[in-house]
C-alpha cells in the first residue's frame, strides 16, 4: 500500500454490474473503500453487485442522474468500465462504439469536472496499439488502432489527457490485454450469454453449454498459426485498479497510462490445450477464417506498471486462470443463474456473437416473454423478430402492470401469432397484485439492497 492520504469520499464504479467492474467493486470493498455502482444493467446483472455497495441504475451519458449521484453520495473518484467491447461488432457497427465508448465517456468526464471529482481511472485496451511494430508492446509505442473499438478507447484517452491539463483532475488509463478467469472465492465471474472471450467460450464448451470452440484464423505469423494474446486474471486486474487509485490520491499532480498484462503470450491452441488439461476432456475445435480487426499477436511490456504501482500479480498462471473460470461456469449452473437478465438485439442491430443452441435454449426459459418467443430463438432468428426484451422477469412484470393504463410500450412489438405459445395470461392474486405465470419476483439474493429508482436511457453498457 502507498503511504499517503486516503480518499475522502466514495468511489463510483461505472459498469460495476459487469464482468471486470464487479471484480473491481470487490477489490475496492475488500480494501475498505465505500463504493457506488452506476450501471444501466443492459449487459450487467444486479445480483453481480456486492451487497456492501450501493447500486444506482442509470446511464453514464445521463448527465442529470450521474451528477446527482456524484453529489448525493460524495463521490471523489470514478472508475469507468462501462462500454462496448466486441471487436468484430465494432467493425460492423462503428457508430455504436463511438456512441457508447467515446461520446458517453465524454459526458461522464464532463460530469466529473462539473462536480469536482479529482480522480478518474479509465478502462482502456491494448487494441489502441493496432498491429504493433514490435512485441512486447510498450506504452510509448505507436498507437494505430485497426478497429473502431480500439479507436473509440484511444479517443477517450486523448480527452482525459486534455481535461487533466485544463482542470484539477488526474487520471490513470489502464490498457488491458486479454482479461480472463473469475474471483477465486467464487463471488463473481463472467456471466454474459454470448460472450466472445476465448477462455469463457472454452469453459462453456467444457461444461456442455457449447458444442465446440471456433478458432478464428490459423494462418497468422505465429508459431502455430493462431493468434497470440497476453491473458491477465481479472482479480489481478481489479487489484491494479485499486493500486492505481492509491497512486492518484497520493500524487494528485500526476497521471499515468499503463499496460495491464503479464508480459507473456499464449496462442489460441495453447489456451485450448490448457482447458483440455484442467477439465480432463478434449474440446471440439473448428477452424474458421480470420475475424475482422484481429491482430496476430498482442503481448504487453508490463515493466512500467510493475515499477509505477504498488502491485504484484498473484494469479499469473494460465492453468489457474482456467480453473477459476471453470469453477465459476459450474457455479452458474448450480446456482440456476438462468434467471439473469438477457437482452436481445434491437431490430436491425447485429449481435456481437452468435449464441449457441444451448445458450439460446437457456435464455428462452429464463422469463415468460422469452418462453413465448422460444421457437424462433432456437431457430437462430433473434434479429428477425425485432423485439427488445426487457431485462429479466422483474422488469417484465412491472411493464405488464403499467401497460393497462398507458397502452403497449413502444419498446415492444407484436409477434406473429404462429410464434405465440399457450402461456396463460397474467392474473391477479388474492392480494390484488397482477401475477405473471412462471415469473419469480423473489429471485433477489438474500442480503442484497434496493437500487436507487432511476432508469437507463439508451443502450450504453
Amino acid at each position: 500500500m502507498i503511504d499517503g492520504p486516503k480518499l475522502d469520499g466514495k468511489v463510483m464504479v461505472t459498469g460495476g454490474a459487469g464482468y471486470i467492474g464487479s471484480h473491481a467493486v470487490l477489490a475496492l470493498l475488500d480494501a475498505g473503500y465505500d463504493v457506488v455502482v452506476l450501471d444501466n444493467l443492459v449487459t450487467g446483472f444486479d445480483w453481480a453487485v456486492d451487497p456492501r455497495a450501493t447500486l444506482v441504475e442509470a446511464n453514464v451519458a445521463d448527465d442529470t442522474k450521474v451528477r446527482a449521484a456524484i453529489r448525493d453520495y460524495g463521490v471523489k473518484a470514478i472508475m469507468h468500465f462501462a462500454g462496448s467491447v466486441v471487436v468484430p461488432e465494432s467493425v460492423s457497427d462503428p457508430l455504436k462504439y463511438y456512441r457508447n465508448n467515446t461520446a458517453a465517456s465524454r459526458a461522464l468526464i464532463e460530469s466529473a469536472v462539473v462536480e469536482g471529482v479529482p480522480h478518474f481511472i479509465f478502462s482502456s485496451t491494448a487494441a489502441t496499439y493496432g498491429t504493433p511494430e514490435k512485441v512486447p508492446v510498450a506504452e510509448g509505442d505507436p498507437t494505430v488502432p485497426i478497429n473502431p473499438y480500439g479507436m473509440s478507447k484511444l479517443m477517450t484517452e486523448a480527452m482525459l489527457r486534455d481535461v487533466a491539463a485544463a482542470h484539477p483532475m488526474n487520471y490513470a488509463a489502464l490498457r488491458y490485454f486479454n482479461v480472463a478467469g473469475a474471483d477465486p472465492q467464487g463471488r463473481s465471474g463472467q456471466s454474459t450469454v454470448g460472450a466472445t472471450h476465448l477462455i469463457k467460450i472454452a469453459v462453456e464448451a467444457a461444461t456442455g453449454k457449447r458444442s465446440h470452440v471456433g478458432v478464428y484464423g490459423t494462418d497468422f505469423a505465429t508459431p502455430d498459426g493462431t493468434g497470440v494474446r497476453d491473458y491477465i486474471h481479472v482479480s489481478d486486474l481489479a487489484a491494479a485498479h485499486v493500486a492505481a487509485l492509491e497512486l492518484l490520491v497520493a500524487t494528485p499532480a500526476e497521471s499515468h497510462t499503463l499496460n495491464a498484462g503479464y508480459g507473456k503470450g499464449f496462442s489460441v491452441l495453447e489456451v485450448l490445450d490448457a482447458v483440455d488439461k484442467v477439465t480432463n476432456r478434449t474440446i471440439e475445435r473448428r477452424l474458421e477464417g480470420r475475424r475482422a480487426g484481429d491482430p496476430a499477436m498482442l503481448i504487453s511490456d508490463n515493466r512500467a506498471i510493475l515499477e509505477t504501482l504498488d502491485w504484484t500479480p498473484r494469479h499469473a498462471d494460465l492453468d489457474g486462470i482456467v480453473r477459476d473460470a471453470l469453477a465459476w461456469e459450474r457455479a452458474l449452473a448450480e446456482k440456476g443463474r438462468q434467471d439473469a437478465p438477457q437482452v436481445l438485439p434491437r431490430q436491425g442491430e447485429v449481435a456481437g456473437s452468435s449464441l449457441t443452441e444451448g445458450a439460446d435454449r437457456e435464455t428462452a426459459v429464463a422469463c415468460p416473454p422469452l418462453r413465448r418467443f422460444a421457437p424462433p430463438l432456437l431457430a437462430g432468428r433473434i434479429s428477425e423478430l425485432g423485439v427488445r426484451i426487457s431485462a429479466g422477469c422483474r422488469r417484465h412484470a412491472a411493464r405488464r402492470r403499467s401497460r393497462g393504463a398507458r397502452g403497449r410500450s413502444p419498446a415492444t412489438r407484436r409477434v406473429p401469432r404462429a410464434y405465440r405459445s399457450s402461456t396463460p395470461p397474467a392474473r391477479r392474486s388474492a392480494s390484488g397484485r397482477r401475477d405473471t405465470p412462471g415469473c419469480n419476483r423473489s429471485r433477489r439474493p438474500a442480503g442484497s439492497r434496493r437500487r436507487a429508482d432511476t432508469r437507463a436511457s439508451h443502450d450504453a453498457p
